[in-house]
């Protein structure tokens, strides 16, 4: 009983700092998160935590201190929200303001939203409004896009048919089979298309470069402040390093995480994580010793393996690998921590941890814990978000611990 007593204090007192680290870092987004689900689905946020909707029809309004995720079939977000704001579907319209990024993905994207940090789109049609304007850098993807607004940061835009037409104070790369160029543009500009149009009002107070397999001329009527290079290349070079799977690449971090926790939850909804578990006995046993003995280890171990997988979802992004098994691999990892950390808690807590359970009986001792563990994690606000956190490194670190050593290095 002393040993176990021992380990719990250090269980707690580990818990505690991390809980306390987490809940400076996430103060400022305090608030109740929010899922909605449903084919037509309108929600007004009074000041929430991140929000979460799944439907047909999705249309966000309010006031938002946390991270907004929204997929369905016609997206609307017009809000004023301090986290990030991503949207992927058929159609997608975000307005109003945002204190950090946007990610819009759709076959139509429209945006007139505020945007204090990064920017990213693509879609079959992408249509930046004059109202817009976005204070971190801009990547723009698609067939048909059209960028009119501010913007302060870095600009790149590619496609087959491009406009820029807005206000660019940084550096503007862009390539496309026709680029039309009609704003004020502040820095260097470069350009590689087949043809590009110069508006009337256009203006350069940087360099310009045009990279063409054509021969372009610049007008005498439009003004350069800094060089003007033409250069020749072919038509397969002006998609060289601008191509489609630079576009994917600036997503499929994003896509992979979105995977692994779609992937998650249909893990915890058919028992896969006390599955596992009833399946592997002797690492399951090892591991309910390796939290009962050794908290901090497994602690340790948990955040080098959540790490490691982490960091392997996004270098696939830049290998361009397919995420869609790394994204499911990763989630079940995260499941099946969150699972464990459960389970042998409740072990210890039941019979100390001193019985070895026959496969059935770790199923049911593993659902059980894992069910009770996620209604804390999801109706008891930050509290339950804290616990699922420090669960998760827990709970992955024995499971590995379990698997990596052996019960005689462990009772050394």
């Amino acid at each position: 009983m002393g040993i176990m007593s021992r380990s719990f204090r250090q269980l707690a007192i580990i818990s505690l700092f991390l809980g306390t680290w987490l809940l400076g870092m996430s103060y400022a987004q305090a608030g109740e998160p929010v899922f909605l689900t449903g084919d037509d689905i309108e929600h007004e946020a009074n000041k929430s935590g991140d929000i979460v909707a799944f439907g047909g029809d999705i249309a966000l309004t309010g006031i938002g201190k946390g991270d907004v995720v929204a997929l369905g079939d016609r997206i609307s977000i017009d809000m004023t929200n301090k986290g990030d704001v991503v949207a992927m579907g058929g159609s997608v319209a975000i307005a109003g303001v945002v204190k950090h990024d946007v990610v819009g993905v759709a076959e139509n994207v429209l945006l007139t939203v505020t945007v204090a940090n990064d920017l990213a789109a693509i879609g079959a049609q992408v249509v930046i409004d004059a109202e817009a304007s976005v204070g971190g850098e801009t990547s723009l993807f698609g067939e048909d896009v059209v960028a009119d607004g501010t913007y302060a940061g870095e600009f790149e835009a590619h496609g087959s048919n491009v406009i820029l037409s807005g206000q660019f104070a940084n550096n503007a790369t862009v390539s496309g089979d026709q680029v039309t160029l009609e704003g004020y543009f502040s820095d260097d500009v470069t350009v590689r298309a087949e043809q590009v149009v110069f508006g009337d009002s256009v203006q350069f107070l940087g360099d310009l470069t045009i990279m063409s397999p054509n021969p372009i001329e610049v007008p005498q009527s439009i003004a350069v402040s800094g060089q003007t290079q033409i250069l020749e290349i072919t038509s397969e070079e002006i998609y060289e390093d601008f191509g489609f799977p630079q576009a994917l690449g600036v997503f499929f971090p994003l896509i992979g995480l979105g995977i692994a926790l779609i992937a998650g939850i249909i893990i915890v909804t058919f028992g896969g994580g006390a599955l596992i578990i009833a399946l592997t006995g002797t690492v399951s046993r090892r591991g309910v010793l390796m939290l009962r003995d050794h908290p901090g280890k497994s602690f340790l171990y948990g955040v080098a393996v959540f790490a490691v997988g982490l960091i392997a979802v996004v270098l696939s992004a830049v290998i361009y690998s397919p995420l869609g098994i790394l994204g499911v691999v990763f989630g079940a990892a995260i499941m099946l921590g969150l699972s464990f950390a459960a389970y042998a808690t409740f072990t210890l807590l039941v019979d100390r941890g001193q019985k070895p359970h026959g496969g059935g009986k770790r199923f049911g001792f593993a659902l059980l814990a894992t069910i009770l563990f996620f209604l804390v994690v999801i109706f008891v606000p930050l509290l339950g978000q804290l616990l699922g956190v420090a669960a998760l490194f827990f709970g992955l670190g024995a499971y590995f611990g379990g698997m990596v050593t052996s019960s005689g290095e462990m009772a050394a």
